[in-house]
């Protein structure tokens, strides 16, 4: 553990972070799941993605340290995986629209996907209704509650007394040596998507746990995002001749952001962790960050 460490992750179990962590990302899914019950819109659904994402990142930790039996994954976590499913879907196609008319579609592929949008969104409107997804949601904040209690009982004092910063930082030290290795070899369209996931679930475990935020993290996720939408869009417009001028544009557009992705794999943040550098500022709910090379 570093000596200039933040007190709270110190002094904190790593039951108790991770705890206080889930509760609080699964509050903000219960939220935009009762805003999204009532009503598809496009911004609800963006919120509840990015609520839902926020959860997922926490959970996959959860899991690796027993929070998840049998019956919750049944009952709570696979209901909720697949409406995440659903509303990827659902912002693919918008991406695809918006994508199509940027790089010049024809009308006839942007009225086929605007079709399937309004087909996904009657989707999600029934799987939200049928599964009653809001109440799922508050049976399994009351399984969290219950579930810590269980860990800790099975647990050594000295595993389950490990500090949250001490605990978690091997998480972390195991994603950067995954996003190292792959950002020096990722080539192909299926290398490079899986090099973003993997620099997202660093970014997540920085901002979730640590309370850090890199703007070097958030940039490579997007240009790689970028990447990956029109990799996807590549295969709708390859073989129709009417789509020939916007599969160049794409192509183009795809070529720039190869130049810049190169650049960005050089300057990756590994060893950023949260810090302190006096009394004051450890005091203060703003934490400075630290890079090693």
């Amino acid at each position: 553990m570093r000596n200039n460490a933040p007190p709270h992750l110190c002094t904190t179990t790593w039951l108790k972070h991770e705890s206080d962590a889930a509760k609080e990302s699964f509050k903000a899914v219960r939220q935009q799941l009762k805003r999204l019950s009532s009503k598809v819109s496009e911004k609800r659904v963006h919120d509840t993605r990015v609520a839902l994402r926020r959860f997922m990142s926490i959970w996959k930790v959860l899991v690796e340290d027993g929070w998840q039996t049998e019956r919750c994954k049944k009952e709570y976590i696979k209901p909720l995986k697949r409406l995440q499913k659903m509303l990827g879907q659902l912002r693919d196609v918008d991406v695809n629209i918006e994508l199509g008319k940027k790089l010049g579609c024809s009308e006839r592929l942007i009225k086929l996907w605007t079709s399937r949008r309004h087909h996904l969104k009657e989707q999600i409107a029934e799987f939200v209704y049928a599964e009653d997804i809001e109440q799922r949601g508050r049976q399994a904040r009351t399984y969290l509650k219950k579930r810590a209690r269980k860990i800790e009982d099975k647990l050594p004092r000295a595993k389950s007394g490990q500090s949250a910063f001490d605990h978690l930082e091997l998480f972390l030290l195991h994603q950067e040596s995954l996003v190292k290795e792959e950002s020096e070899t990722a080539q192909t369209p299926e290398e490079l998507h899986q090099l973003r996931l993997s620099i997202k679930r660093w970014r997540y475990l920085l901002t979730e746990f640590f309370g850090l935020t890199n703007l070097q993290l958030v940039r490579a996720q997007s240009l790689l995002g970028q990447l990956h939408d029109l990799d996807r869009l590549t295969p709708l417009l390859v073989h129709d001749e009417e789509q020939r001028m916007a599969l160049l544009k794409l192509k183009e557009k795809r070529h720039e952001l190869l130049t810049q992705i190169d650049a960005m794999r050089t300057q990756l943040p590994y060893g950023l962790r949260p810090h302190v550098t006096s009394l004051k500022s450890a005091s203060s709910p703003a934490l400075q960050s630290d890079q090693h090379k």
